[in-house]
């Protein structure tokens, strides 16, 4: 006869062969029901269009299986393309993701050499399967329940941002779900066990596809003083990207500073024009450019982004210094997202998608009242939805709503929250000292009644 111990150390294994089967059927029911549908490279009226994810797939395509290894050079981008599409081709997109793109891409190129679609469907079916088991995660301790619950849940699935993300394959999907994933990792185990200092520093991996999401996950370690996990996770980002740069070549990071001047520059090279929608983008820089002129507004923008990185850096060291409790974590945490979010030189509109996890940061263990909720659902939904309110609101306003929105989500991420939803503080998920000695002293008592 199985003993209870026996049985319950089978249950982790029994868990996770659930969960590779809930992933798979995942894959195939968002491939059947979605992901063919899905145009990543077409052509139309002679011209060549690529969605974000499949220019990126198809570059790391030929990184791996046809021997390219200049990614950022222009020149080399348009000879893929041309080859691709069998004419040349005068518009691409910059790649402005780290080198360790190509690693988080390697599987789905192979996938790739079979079928764009599939590789998509691969793609983007395991983002939003993971973003659905970290929201189903998560809900267990943000305190909301049934309408207020789901009515959360329809403003984010059903914006915009969500929506934009979904279509061109975006990162923003994958990106939202690695950091909750990171906090709730955080949140069930505050000795830094070696199993979780591994999973945080394949979150931040994954992350460092593109720069700002490496400095937000780094930040939020930093935040709740995860030093071993912080270390780990810079660890092997460099070590991974020492390896990619064996086959790069030594030219890669200046290639690479070259190709970033078109996010943050004065001006973008004509090859890059069509693929970056500044339209789209309700960050301070573009939202202003028209009131200020392009000029100021990307010299306020740069001042502003490095004026909020020492005022959050300062608080940092103010809460190390006096040993501040998990309160102003969580609020450093939410308060680096809102930051990112609202100054960064580039962010596109379906990357306020990581507004969510702002959310999550500020609400976890608290109990909202029916105006609190009405206020969180209202403000994320003129976040999420911002460029569809452009023809009806101005975008100065939409920034300034955004930022409003975010603020406000810092004090209350500093509030007391219920003590079982605090990292350390046992209870929640049961990963913490206490809410483990509880249930060793369950068992015990189960065993000698057996």
């Amino acid at each position: 006869m199985t003993s209870p111990l026996a049985a319950r150390r089978a249950t982790p294994a029994r868990k996770r062969a659930l969960l590779v089967a809930a992933w798979l059927a995942s894959l195939v029911v968002f491939q059947l029901s979605f992901g063919h549908s899905v145009r990543q490279i077409y052509v139309e009226d002679g011209d060549l269009h690529l969605g974000d994810f499949a220019c990126y797939q198809q570059v790391a395509r030929e990184f791996w299986f046809e021997g390219h290894p200049r990614v950022y050079r222009l020149e080399d981008q348009l000879r893929v393309l041309a080859r691709m599409y069998g004419a040349p081709v005068e518009q691409t997109m910059p790649i402005g993701a780290w080198p360790t793109f190509l690693f988080v891409l390697l599987p789905f190129s192979a996938i790739g050499i079979a079928s764009a679609e599939l590789a998509y469907g691969a793609w983007m079916g395991s983002a939003l399967f993971m973003l659905g088991w970290m929201l189903a995660r998560v809900r267990m301790v943000m305190l909301l329940r049934g309408p207020a619950l789901f009515l959360l849940l329809v403003v984010v699935l059903a914006s915009d941002a969500f929506l934009r993300a979904v279509l061109l394959g975006q990162t923003s999907v994958g990106a939202c779900a690695l950091i909750l994933w990171l906090y709730d990792r955080i949140r069930v185990d505050p000795t830094e066990r070696p199993v979780h200092v591994r999973a945080a520093a394949l979150a931040l991996l994954l992350l460092s596809f593109k720069p700002p999401y490496l400095v937000i996950a780094a930040a939020i370690l930093l935040s709740f003083r995860r030093w071993r996990s912080l270390a780990a996770s810079l660890a092997l980002v460099g070590v991974v990207t020492a390896a990619l740069s064996l086959r790069l070549g030594v030219v890669w990071l200046s290639d690479y500073l070259v190709m970033m001047g078109n996010f943050s520059g004065a001006t973008v090279i004509p090859e890059y024009r069509s693929a970056i929608a500044t339209a789209t983008m309700n960050v301070f820089r573009y939202s202003f450019q028209d009131m200020l002129g392009s000029h100021v507004a990307r010299i306020a923008s740069l001042a502003f982004l490095c004026a909020s990185g020492l005022a959050w850096l300062g608080t940092f060291l103010f809460s190390l210094r006096h040993r501040t409790d998990e309160r102003y974590s969580h609020a450093l945490a939410c308060a680096v997202l809102v930051i990112m979010l609202s100054l960064a030189p580039y962010s596109g509109a379906y990357e306020d998608l990581l507004m969510v996890p702002a959310v999550v940061f500020a609400t976890a263990g608290l109990r909202l009242p029916l105006a609190g909720v009405l206020a969180l659902t209202g403000g994320l939904f003129l976040v999420l939805d911002s460029v569809i309110l452009q023809s009806a609101i101005p975008r100065e306003l939409l920034w300034t709503v955004k930022v409003a929105f975010g603020v406000s989500l810092i004090p209350l991420a500093a509030r007391e929250r219920s003590p079982t939803m605090v990292p350390g503080r046992g209870g929640g998920d049961g990963g913490s000292r206490g809410g483990g000695a509880q249930r060793q002293q369950t068992l015990s008592r189960r065993m000698q009644c057996c």
